[in-house]
């Protein structure tokens, strides 16, 4: 099990290339990035709401809706999900 784990990193460092210190500098991000507008972000949170609401189940409704405040959270406040969820 060893041997092919340090087969492995080996591997991973030679398609990193020579020098590089950061493993997440060989992920880079798509040509064309697509964020939501304002207006798409308000039809989410309507959408978050309202499935939210439209459960049957007390519980199930709550757990929708700590859903729902997780992304508020992460809408209005810039954090990652790590960030809100520790």
């Amino acid at each position: 099990m060893g041997k092919e784990l340090d087969r492995l990193f080996s591997d991973l460092s030679l398609s990193w290339g020579a020098g590089r210190s950061n493993p997440s500098a060989a992920l880079s991000p798509a040509e064309e990035l697509k964020y939501l507008d304002t207006s798409s972000l308000d039809l989410l949170e309507t959408s978050f709401r309202k499935w939210a609401d439209d459960a049957i189940r007390a519980d199930i409704r709550l757990s929708r809706r700590r859903i729902t405040l997780i992304f508020l959270l992460i809408r209005y406040t810039g954090s990652r999900l790590g960030e809100i969820l520790s």
